[in-house]
């Protein structure tokens, strides 16, 4: 099955993404819809050099057909809604709008990639709140949107504790980013296969 992906929100972790996916077999079309903030943030690329996050898009997209850009200060730009009701499958990544029902119902394959634990630590900043916390017991979570703030059901996660010597915020950012990437090309690649999303679970 050769699957649509849309990519919603920036930074490194969905530029990562639009290059992986804009080289799979599987993958017929990998539509970016972004901000304006996060068009224009300067992140770094697979080269290590920093540059705006739309130019390094619109960069890869002009030499990969299937990979096409969108910025938007709306979610419910008509572009941003037509793109959802046309992917099999999207994801967030720190998105900067709220999505709501009717967002939802355009793409039920809506996921928010969550890298802590859920329902504990649910919101921005888990990760600071879990260092405060003393909490080493963690997770890369992907799971529905829902109306709420991280409260969709759970479709796949990856529990893991952070070992002996990882304890700063910019270790366990990294460590949490390398299994992240993992987790995430697990997931894309068995949707693909299976043409569905493993059975999603309630967080309570």
């Amino acid at each position: 099955m050769k699957i649509r992906v849309a990519l919603l929100g920036g930074g490194s972790f969905a530029l990562r993404a639009c290059e992986w996916l804009g080289v799979q077999d599987f993958v017929a079309q990998v539509v970016v819809i972004t901000a304006p903030r996060h068009a224009e943030e300067i992140i770094e690329n697979s080269s290590a050099h920093t540059a705006q996050f739309a130019a390094e898009i619109s960069r890869i997209a002009g030499s990969i057909d299937k990979v096409s850009l969108l910025v938007v200060d709306a979610i419910d730009d008509s572009r941003s809604l037509q793109a959802l009701s046309d992917v099999d499958i999207a994801f967030s990544f720190g998105a900067a709008w709220i999505f709501k029902e009717k967002h939802i119902n355009l793409c039920p394959n809506l996921l928010n990639m969550h890298c802590t634990t859920l329902p504990q630590w649910r919101g921005g900043g888990g990760l600071s709140w879990q260092i405060l916390a003393g909490e080493n017991r963690s997770a890369v979570t992907f799971h529905k949107v829902d109306a709420g703030v991280d409260t969709g059901d759970i479709v796949f996660t990856n529990s893991f504790y952070f070992p002996d010597g990882v304890a700063t915020q910019k270790q366990r950012s990294g460590y949490l980013e390398k299994l992240a990437w993992t987790t995430f090309k697990e997931l894309v690649s068995d949707f693909a296969s299976n043409a569905s999303l493993p059975v999603a679970r309630s967080q309570d």
